[in-house]
């Protein structure tokens, strides 16, 4: 994957939010910086996919997902839209963006 423009995907295995799916998940480097490129969804929007406007770079990087991230149902990954106690809201309100690291080596 070193000096390509091979693309990035996360499948979902289900619909997301169209909206939140386009605006919710970031590629950075190691640096903390922002990687620049562009996000294409997938059929229903159960994937996204980052293709870099630059060959990728041997290192490491970290795909950030905003825990406002959500399905067709407004759930999302701190808590069920439906809670009638509402203290999912205020969880989801605090909580902190998801990592995922990733590393390119050497070609």
């Amino acid at each position: 994957m070193c000096n390509s423009f091979e693309p990035l995907k996360i499948d979902f295995h289900e619909p997301l939010d169209h909206l939140t799916l386009a605006y919710r998940i970031r590629v950075k480097a190691s640096s903390g910086d922002g990687v620049p490129g562009a996000i294409a969804l997938g059929d229903s929007d159960a994937s996204w996919q980052f293709t870099p406007r630059k060959p990728w770079r041997a290192g490491t990087y970290e795909v950030g997902v905003d825990p406002r991230l959500e399905d067709l149902a407004g759930n999302r990954t701190t808590g069920l839209f439906d809670d009638p106690r509402r203290t999912n809201r205020i969880r989801q309100q605090a909580a902190t963006p998801s990592v995922i690291e990733f590393t390119i080596g050497d070609s």
